[in-house]
């Protein structure tokens, strides 16, 4: 999930545990903190297994990792939607739209 809330919500909770980057990737079975550092900085998405461990293990309330996919995921969805239908509306007025056989 590449979530503009969601990599400092980890970083936050990692902090307040006293934990670096390197702790939390051994405690997840990484060997290197790139995994962990590319999530909080937001430039990867996070398996929801791991997401799952991260909540246990940092202490993260999961109402707040809920919300913050729910929040992305609904936002996500009305972009797509809303570039569907600018692309719908161009092709009809371009008269590129196929018309369904009969």
């Amino acid at each position: 999930m590449k979530d503009p809330q969601f990599g400092p919500l980890i970083r936050e909770y990692r902090t307040l545990k006293g934990w670096t980057q390197q702790d939390l990737a051994q405690a997840l079975g990484y060997e290197t903190v790139q995994f962990i550092s590319l999530i909080e900085n937001n430039n990867s998405k996070c398996p929801l297994k791991v997401l799952g461990q991260m909540i246990i293990l940092l202490g993260i309330p999961e109402a707040k990792i809920v919300a913050a996919l729910t929040q992305h995921y609904a936002q996500s969805v009305e972009t797509q939607i809303n570039e569907g239908k600018k692309i719908a509306a161009a092709n009809t007025r371009q008269g590129t739209v196929c018309k369904p056989r009969r």
